[in-house]
């Protein structure tokens, strides 16, 4: 099997943005006066066929090449939900990018939006994926060797999924309440080492998740993973009380020493 494994300006390049290979990074334009504002913004990507939002960080930095994390929502949201969610992880340190679920959920509301793990999906995805992330680096100055996916609930189990099937795309994966799917595969066997996982779920989600979580865990650890569980009692309405710990831990994978306070 051919190895993918590339730099981070190849690799940016795979995802088909269109950057230099020497640093890897956009910059906002500092006359973009829709960007300059302290708060997280939201923004459609002008192309009709992808639905995407990014969270510019708070008290943004021109100068700094921030983390970003790919955010993928829960059945029943939408790209919006990472303008709710980054804020809890931390609004300062991650600028943040996020897709609209492909189908809608039965009997929901226009908006409400769910995945499918079907390969021709998942292929379109990728595609998408390169659309927004290439919006996002235009507008905000990003470290493409410091992209991150992440997830809760069907969320978790795409961005599992995605981390599986393109490793050389992220630096790691965080996700909460996922579920480990039977069409998960190690594909590039070789290209996942050392690379950081997060695995978070709330006891009374359902009965089996401590031993889901422990089979996931030694799963992933079997093909290279560096694998974090965390099963913890926290209020089923709250999951993202574990915003903190996601924070401090994808702060020391991907960048120590590089936190803004």
């Amino acid at each position: 099997m051919a190895s993918r494994r590339e730099s981070a300006g190849s690799s940016a390049k795979g995802l088909g943005v269109d950057v230099d290979p020497g640093t890897a990074t956009h910059v906002l334009s500092s006359h973009d006066a829709s960007w300059e504002s302290s708060d997280g913004k939201t923004l459609d990507c002008g192309d009709p066929a992808v639905h995407c939002a990014v969270h510019v960080p708070r008290f943004y930095e021109s100068g700094y090449a921030y983390p970003l994390v790919v955010w993928f929502h829960d059945e029943g949201g939408d790209e919006q939900e990472v303008l709710r969610v980054l804020p809890l992880i931390s609004g300062r340190n991650y600028a943040g990018l996020s897709l609209r679920g492909p189908l809608p959920v039965t009997n929901g509301l226009p908006r409400q939006r769910r995945w499918s793990f079907a390969d021709n999906y998942l292929n379109l995805l990728e595609d998408e994926l390169a659309v927004g992330l290439q919006h996002a680096v235009e507008r905000v100055n990003i470290h493409l060797d410091r992209v991150v996916v992440a997830g809760m609930g069907q969320g978790a189990t795409l961005a599992l999924r995605m981390l599986l099937r393109r490793p050389e795309w992220f630096a790691g994966a965080a996700c909460l309440g996922g579920e480990w799917t039977a069409d998960n595969r190690f594909e590039w066997w070789g290209q996942y080492v050392d690379k950081p996982v997060w695995l978070g779920y709330i006891r009374g989600w359902s009965d089996d998740r401590p031993a889901a979580a422990i089979r996931s865990a030694r799963l992933l650890a079997t093909a290279g993973f560096d694998v974090t569980t965390r099963v913890g009692d926290f209020d089923d309405a709250d999951p993202l009380s574990l915003g903190a710990e996601i924070d401090q831990w994808m702060m020391q994978s991907l960048c120590p020493g590089s936190v803004i306070m």
